[in-house]
C-alpha cells in the first residue's frame, strides 16, 4: 500500500510511503513500512526517512516509528530519534516524534 501525506505542527512537509500489510482472518493487520518526509523540523529544511511498524484494527491504525540512522539531509543531517503515530480513520493522524539534531554551527 503507498500513499501521501501532509505534516504540521512540529514537524512541517509533505510525506511518501509504501507499506506492507500482513491481514488475518478477522481483518486486523500487523504492518511494517518506510516513509519519507520533506520539509522542515524546528524550521531546520531537509529530508529524513521513517521505518514504521504497527497494527491496524477496522479503520483504525497506531504504530511506532524510528528515523533511519544516515538518512537526514541538508540541515536534518544526523537527525536521530523514535517515536509514535495514531490513526483514528479519516484524514487526521496524530503523531509524536522525539528526535535529536545537531547544532548548527
Amino acid at each position: 500500500m503507498s500513499g501521501t501525506q501532509r505534516f504540521s505542527g512540529g514537524i512541517v512537509g509533505d510525506g511518501s510511503v509504501e507499506w506492507v500489510f500482513c491481514y488475518r482472518p478477522d481483518g486486523s493487520a500487523t504492518f511494517v513500512g518506510l516513509q519519507r518526509i520533506e520539509g522542515s523540523i524546528d524550521g531546520r529544511l531537509g529530508s529524513l526517512i521513517l521505518e514504521s511498524t504497527g497494527d491496524h484494527a477496522g479503520a483504525r491504525s497506531k504504530g511506532r516509528w524510528r528515523v533511519v540512522p544516515g538518512s537526514g539531509t541538508h540541515a536534518l543531517d544526523g537527525i536521530t530519534g523514535e517515536g509514535t503515530f495514531e490513526a483514528p480513520g479519516g484524514a487526521q493522524v496524530t503523531y509524536e516524534l522525539d528526535y535529536k539534531l545537531e547544532e548548527l554551527d
